[in-house]
């Protein structure tokens, strides 16, 4: 069938590059095996996008993250996390509408959130495992 080969007159693409060594992520007086157990990310202060914050991760846990997103057709906050104790979230910087029902989902479970005098929200996990909002 005219198509379904390679034409063989066709001149081989050309090679790829020879790959890029990376460059290791830890210190210069620390051993290439040696993996840092704490580290520092900088966050500058004019980062008006950002309004989700790990404050405190679960005993010793390697990896805490957690991950936010605002459906503002639904006037829902989605947040997921792995490993966090605490968080924080800074609704000055969502637009949220007050006047409508918000819902804030954390961890696959959905709640109403009710407006409060401190534009920071800061939400922790109680002895039962529930999230639960803190004072300012």
């Amino acid at each position: 069938m005219p198509g379904c080969r390679r034409d063989e007159s066709e001149a081989p693409p050309d090679p790829l590059p020879p790959p890029v060594a990376a460059v290791p992520d830890t210190p210069n007086d620390a051993a290439p095996d040696e993996v840092p157990t704490h580290v520092e990310v900088g966050v500058e202060e004019e980062d008006s996008d950002r309004w989700l914050f790990v404050e405190a991760v679960r005993g010793e846990a390697d990896g805490a993250w957690a991950t936010g997103t605002f459906d503002a057709r639904r006037n829902k906050l989605i947040i997921d996390t792995h490993e966090v104790a605490q968080f924080a979230v800074r609704l000055d910087r969502v637009p949220v509408d007050w006047q409508r029902l918000v819902v804030i989902r954390i961890d696959g479970v959905n709640a109403e959130l009710r407006r409060r005098e401190f534009a920071v929200y800061h939400i922790a996990l109680d002895e039962h495992g529930r999230w639960t909002v803190l004072g300012p």
